[in-house]
């Protein structure tokens, strides 16, 4: 028997950031999304870059912070 399990299947992207942050205000403290990373730094130049700025912007406007 398997059994799978989906808790965040439901769930948008803001409400999983919300959960997290309330679990552990450091979580996403280390944590990036980078094509091409310079000495473990994001670049802040690709695509993924440029797209996690602008929903970092809105999640914390939308956390209050």
């Amino acid at each position: 028997e398997l059994t799978v399990k989906h808790p965040f299947l439901d769930v948008d992207k803001i409400e999983a950031v919300q959960y997290g942050l309330e679990r552990d205000p450091h979580l996403f403290e280390n944590s990036f999304s980078c094509w091409t990373p310079i000495e473990g730094i994001p670049c802040g130049q690709c695509d993924k870059c440029v797209k996690n700025k602008r929903l970092m912007g809105v999640t914390d406007d939308m956390l209050g912070g």
